[in-house]
């Protein structure tokens, strides 16, 4: 393990205690908060300083790398994405509990940001090398392109702000300015995947229905169905953190033979990170179904999300046997 963990590791272990003296309003997770900010920059400079004993670097950087893809090459593997998902939730959760009050909100934040942690860890971003390499191996000749500047951070932040909306669920709490962004940052991740598709991998078109833009069709049809219902608010909310944490176990679980630079088998942990609110979405759920352009809209959506999921579990199951199968 690198000693990059050290922050993080440190901080968790503040979070954990804050959970466990939530009841006598402890107040230390801030300090864990700051903690990770600190591991997150300093995991940056492990890429823009070509420190190869860190294995992300190794195997996603090189000397020769421009800054820009240096930069960019801290989010291209599993676990640097996920770290990336970390710190934007993170400062999401900082900036929210500034002014909380409810232990029950720090609690579900709290939580979220260990899962990540160990989700990240499980996913290797803090693996080390047992040598000093001379040089990385560089970045995938796929991602030395402008798009991927602008899609995966639209991507991981959309998702880090999919998981704060959804928790609101479990808080009674609905924040329109926060769902509005997690809704556009999705919509720009899949806009942008859509255009890096067509210019760089030559698909012929913009949309291929590819495993993982399927995935990430998913929080963007429960969210755009939020915004049409009057009903289901709340289990769209939870269905929506459900749908970012699978798009998550999608990319990074290698079932998109497009996407295999991303592939760990350790992704498909990140799948229970979303079946609390699978359950939460579950029972609140509630089919009463009336001839109105709105609920055509909502029913509409949530019948091409069923249809989305239900071909990717199928492709799943597929991709268990050691095979593929295209939808």
């Amino acid at each position: 393990m690198h000693k990059i963990v050290i922050p993080f590791a440190i901080a968790v272990a503040i979070l954990l205690l804050e959970i466990v003296k939530r009841n006598e309003k402890f107040r230390w997770g801030f300090f864990g908060y700051v903690l990770i900010f600190i591991g997150f920059v300093l995991y940056i400079l492990a890429f823009l300083t070509d420190d190869f004993t860190l294995k992300e670097v190794f195997a996603h950087s090189s000397k020769s790398l421009d800054p820009i893809f240096k930069l960019s090459a801290s989010w291209s593997g599993s676990g640097g994405f996920i770290v990336w998902w970390l710190f934007v939730f993170t400062l999401l959760a900082f900036i929210r509990r500034i002014r909380l009050k409810d232990l029950r909100a720090i609690f579900y934040y709290d939580l979220t940001i260990i899962a990540l942690f160990f989700i990240a860890l499980l996913n290797g971003a803090f693996d080390s090398l047992d040598f000093v390499p001379k040089n990385g191996a560089g970045l995938n000749p796929l991602l030395k392109t402008f798009w991927m500047l602008l899609h995966p951070p639209a991507t991981f932040i959309g998702y880090a702000l999919g998981l704060l909306v959804a928790i609101g669920v479990f808080l009674n709490e609905e924040n329109r300015f926060y769902i509005g962004l997690a809704w556009l940052f999705v919509t720009l991740a899949n806009i942008l995947g859509g255009v890096w598709s067509y210019y760089t991998l030559g698909w012929g078109g913009y949309w291929a229905w590819d495993p993982v833009e399927t995935a990430l069709l998913l929080p963007w049809l429960s969210l755009t169905a939020y915004f049409h219902s009057s009903e289901l608010k709340r289990c769209l909310l939870a269905l929506t953190g459900f749908s970012v944490a699978f798009a998550g176990f999608i990319t990074r679980g290698g079932i998109s033979p497009l996407h295999g630079f991303t592939i760990s088998n350790a992704g498909m942990t990140i799948v229970l990170l979303g079946i609390p609110f699978l359950i939460k979405a579950i029972k609140e759920f509630r089919f009463r179904y009336e001839l109105r352009p709105m609920n055509v809209a909502v029913y509409a959506l949530l019948g091409s999300y069923a249809v989305c999921f239900l071909g990717l579990l199928y492709q799943f199951v597929f991709a268990l046997a050691g095979s593929r199968v295209d939808v």
